[in-house]
């Protein structure tokens, strides 16, 4: 069978337990892919759960948890240029639909984009110019609605669609940024998590109104940028408080090793501290000196084991970097524990 994480033109990738879920748009962008399969067994069987025909391409995608766990899909219509976004449930059926006249003029053909879920009702979606590896020129907070779903976009199954339901409400483009230079954007679904923005420095923007609220330095360009965040399991209340509210960045450089940084969230821009980063023969300082040209987060809802980090993709291998906590008051280290051919 095809690799489940074969390279697409757009995926989404999530976790479940040791099994990991794939969200891929097939057949020039007009069908979604919804599959899983082992997270050690990534390269080989998987089983495809749901497919579905659209009318229109699939310009990026996501995964939502909460409040209601769905799929996100920003859409462009086959011959307008219009863009709207799709939340969709496990069976591939639309729960609501975002239009996004609001924004800006698109720029000529099919934008490059990037989809994020900020938590709660909101949603980042980053918007290029065309062509594979165009950086993002705006950014647009999206806030969900409720809306009534419009079934235009969906090429009706043999069985028929369920009967769209009326919602109160409706979804809006809330807040918008042009970007006056080329950047790497990443976001987290965590409270009061900034929105970061990466090339020779990161800056912090506030998840409510898209305005800078912090930078950190960096010691060179960035190729790869990505944020995750978690906690173990078996920590108690008092633990969990006692850690306070942090994500994790992870910084890919075009020459030498990466960084995995611990943002410490506070009112305004976060702490930052680089983590140790380890394999079995100790503290690794030389590795990854391979461009890193896509790096996916990944948390893990399991007592017992790592509860986030990082799956990462070089010119011809990847590796999967597992945050290790020993106290909730001392930093974590990030375990390099496996590496795979592409």
């Amino acid at each position: 069978p095809e690799p489940l994480l074969v390279e697409k033109e757009t995926r989404a990738i999530g976790f479940c337990s040791d099994s990991l879920l794939t969200l891929s748009n097939t057949d020039g962008g007009n069908e979604l892919t919804l599959a899983c399969g082992k997270l050690e067994d990534a390269q080989g069987q998987h089983s495809v759960l749901q497919s579905r025909r659209l009318r229109g391409e699939v310009l990026a995608l996501a995964f939502k948890a909460k409040p209601k766990p769905c799929l996100l899909a920003l859409v462009q219509h086959r011959w307008l240029r219009r863009l709207s976004l799709m939340a969709l449930d496990d069976q591939l059926q639309l729960l609501f639909t975002v239009p996004m006249e609001e924004s800006p003029p698109w720029p000529l053909g099919q934008p490059s984009a990037w989809l994020w879920d900020l938590g709660r009702q909101d949603v980042l979606v980053a918007l290029g110019h065309p062509g594979k590896g165009s950086p993002p020129t705006s950014l647009h907070k999206l806030q969900l609605p409720a809306v009534r779903p419009d079934w235009r976009w969906l090429v009706p199954t043999p069985d028929g669609d369920a009967a769209s339901r009326p919602h109160s409400g409706e979804g809006k483009v809330v807040a918008s940024l042009r970007l006056d230079s080329p950047v790497l954007v990443a976001a987290q679904a965590l409270e009061e998590a900034p929105i970061v923005l990466g090339n020779d420095e990161l800056r912090f923007l506030s998840p409510e109104t898209l305005r800078v609220c912090g930078r950190y330095a960096l010691r060179q360009r960035l190729s790869a940028l990505s944020l995750t965040a978690g906690r173990p399991k078996e920590w108690s209340p008092m633990a969990a408080a006692a850690a306070g509210k942090q994500m994790f960045a992870f910084l890919g450089f075009y020459n030498g090793p990466p960084q995995i940084l611990q943002l410490k969230l506070t009112e305004g821009a976060p702490s930052c501290s680089v983590l140790r980063l380890v394999d079995g023969m100790g503290v690794i300082s030389n590795i990854q000196r391979s461009p890193i040209y896509h790096v996916t987060p990944f948390e893990v809802d399991c007592p017992g084991e790592p509860p986030c980090g990082f799956m990462v993709w070089e010119e011809s291998s990847g590796s999967i970097f597992e945050l290790d906590f020993s106290s909730p008051l001392e930093a974590p280290s990030a375990r390099r524990r496996s590496q795979a051919s592409q």
